[in-house]
């Protein structure tokens, strides 16, 4: 089974505005694959911090049977600190931290198709609302009554001829 891959995710975050039947066809695919992925990240990290317990629980008891067979006393500070400063514990440790920052990325992903999920709704009411329609000049509702409001105010402060000789004829 091939995995899923961060990048793949991000370029399925792209919302299409001339494209929703398409985008809305996708997402329900994009958010299971990143849900599966957030579960399995959340997997790794439970089953290494599994393992960081039982190496722990391991490593404690080899050092207790040496110091007993050496019939030396230890203290449990100086297990704790043998246990922890040792290579195969930094090592789960350090696998254990990548782990957890997949399930942040991955959660961060999940969040990132909610609010993709929101956008598209939002230009879907747009949409109905004609909020994109367009003149078979390719201008928008929007663009043409913005239009039409500068051209009324220009032509409310350009003076005409008429009103220029008017003025002058007056003066």
């Amino acid at each position: 089974m091939s995995k899923f891959t961060i990048r793949e995710a991000e370029d399925g975050l792209a919302v299409d505005k001339n494209n929703l039947h398409e985008n809305n066809i996708r997402h329900p695919q994009l958010v299971w694959e990143v849900s599966r992925e957030h579960a399995r990240a959340n997997a790794r990290v439970r089953e290494l911090t599994r393992d960081k317990a039982n190496l722990g629980a391991q490593m404690d008891r080899k050092i207790r049977e040496a110091a007993t067979k050496l019939d030396g006393k230890i203290t449990e500070k100086s297990i704790e600190m043998t246990v922890r400063d040792s290579s195969e514990m930094r090592d789960v440790n350090a696998e254990l931290l990548a782990a957890q920052e997949q399930v942040d990325l991955w959660s961060g992903m999940m969040e990132a198709c909610r609010e993709r999920g929101r956008s598209m709704r939002e230009a879907g009411e747009l949409y109905r609302s004609n909020y994109f329609a367009t003149d078979s000049s390719g201008t928008s509702q929007e663009g043409r009554d913005e239009r039409k409001r500068v051209a009324d105010a220009v032509r409310s402060q350009v003076k005409r001829p008429e009103r220029i000789r008017r003025e002058r004829d007056d003066a």
